[in-house]
């Protein structure tokens, strides 16, 4: 979360503010649904969206260091979405699901280990429906992520992962050192589309 916060920060301007390219009146009349909600909508200025953003991150350091940790997920969960309805032109499929993975955390005991919590009250196996809408999201995902994944870049050619990184607007520093090995390029394409299909199973 706090990764996905920076990296969004890096243009804060241009995407959550009235400067940039979705002014709030333009967002409210082209993609707003009354059961939206958005505390990065309340205003178009850069110095709310800063405010929203550091509080954010503050919140984001006390749940990683699980203070108050159900508490800090929901407030968490509700600031990733505020900032996800601010502007769903850049999303992708994977800020659903760390959203929806972020809701279903808030059912979890996850401040019980590794927290600056001193004791607890729970065993070391722990089960309920929660833990099964956690591991069955992502394990969906992939796994029909991999089903879809038919054409020959994935299943006989091993080029999906060249002409992923082919396109500059989702190539970062580390795509563009990878880009310069193209054998490893194809055996990643492999070892991504089995894993996918195979690691839910595990």
């Amino acid at each position: 979360m706090l990764t996905d916060l920076i990296i969004r920060s890096l243009s804060i301007k241009a995407f959550f503010t009235d400067e940039g390219i979705l002014p709030i009146e333009i967002l409210k009349q082209y993609n707003w649904s009354p059961n939206y909600f958005s505390l990065h909508a309340l205003s178009g200025d850069l110095s709310w969206q800063i405010v929203l953003f550091i509080i954010n991150a503050l919140c984001i350091v006390l749940l990683t260091i699980g203070y108050r940790a159900r508490v800090f997920t929901f407030i968490c969960w509700v600031f990733l979405t505020s900032l996800q309805n601010r502007n769903p032109f850049i999303l992708q499929g994977g800020d659903d699901m760390l959203r929806l993975l972020l809701l279903w955390a808030t059912f979890l005991p996850w401040g019980e280990r590794y927290s600056i919590q001193k004791k607890s009250s729970y065993a070391n196996h722990y089960f309920d429906w929660a833990n099964i809408g956690y591991l069955l999201l992502p394990a969906s995902v992939f796994f029909f992520s991999a089903l879809l994944k038919t054409s020959p870049e994935w299943r006989t050619e091993g080029t999906a992962l060249y002409y992923a990184l082919s396109l500059d607007q989702i190539r970062m520093p580390g795509g563009n050192l990878l880009y310069q090995f193209p054998l490893l390029m194809k055996i990643l394409t492999y070892v991504v589309f089995y894993i996918e299909l195979l690691a839910p199973f595990y």
